[in-house]
């Protein structure tokens, strides 16, 4: 699949860009130990720090990304959330995932369980509060941490495992301030749209499911080497963004 992913990604980046960055021997992917960090915001307003650390056991990689997040979805409710996502990748092969976090607040506690795995025909399996579903051989959560992920057309929200699709339009290089300096990262658009607003699954208090969009436009910028540096995202609850606070790797 890599191998499949990769080339794409370099025939793309040649075609599109003026000078092109990213050439599948470049990529960069973990090997073990690695750590990177981003501040989250929402409405501009600092809220939150996401952690990704990567294991490899017995020839698996293991991302294991943490987020902390405390907000006023409207006036009056703060809301703290704790969620952990964990990636399981033989290679660069995507083998599955688990979510697992609450939201609380006054409100009420929202819980958040997403499972995904292969089944022995490579299927994947996505099980969460949407129910226990067939996902195909190709879908990939929408984690964005790499390159790597936005080379599918079909995506899963690893927040409740609702499926959308994704189209992709590369932008070019842009400077960016990440890691306390400037970097030059690759632009994209990610066009996302929805099955259906049952792929929402529990929405937050005060969130009418009709007004939520079912396409959405992502940005993300990307390092030359795949690493992803900034993430803006449109949410029920306002823009969220993340930005690269530190990145310690080889």
């Amino acid at each position: 699949m890599f191998k499949k992913i990769a080339l794409s990604l370099s025939v793309m980046l040649a075609t599109s860009l003026t000078a092109p960055l990213v050439h599948a021997a470049d990529f960069w992917w973990p090997k073990g130990g690695e750590e990177i960090g981003y501040n989250l915001f929402l409405g501009g307003k600092k809220v939150g720090k996401s952690r990704i650390r990567f294991d490899v056991r017995d020839g698996v990689l293991y991302s294991i990304q943490e987020q902390r997040i405390k907000t006023e979805i409207i006036s009056g409710i703060k809301t703290a959330v704790r969620i952990t996502f964990r990636e399981q990748w033989r290679g660069e092969d995507f083998l599955g995932m688990t979510t697992f976090g609450k939201a609380k607040s006054p409100a009420g506690d929202i819980r958040l369980r997403v499972e995904a795995e292969r089944d022995n025909a490579g299927n994947l399996i996505v099980d969460s509060e949407i129910g226990k579903r067939s996902a195909g051989p190709d879908r990939l959560p929408a984690t964005f941490w790499h390159l790597t992920h936005v080379t599918s057309p079909e995506i899963f929200d690893p927040f409740v495992g609702g499926f959308a699709t994704l189209d992709i339009v590369p932008l070019g290089p842009r400077k960016l301030e990440v890691d306390d300096g400037e970097k030059e990262c690759l632009a994209f658009d990610l066009n996302i749209k929805y099955q259906d607003r049952d792929q929402f699954g529990t929405l937050p208090p005060g969130v009418n499911r009709e007004d939520v969009p079912l396409e959405r436009t992502f940005k993300a910028w990307f390092e030359p080497d795949g690493l992803m540096c900034a993430l803006l995202v449109d949410t029920p609850i306002g823009q969220m963004a993340m930005f690269r606070a530190y990145r310690n790797t080889d």
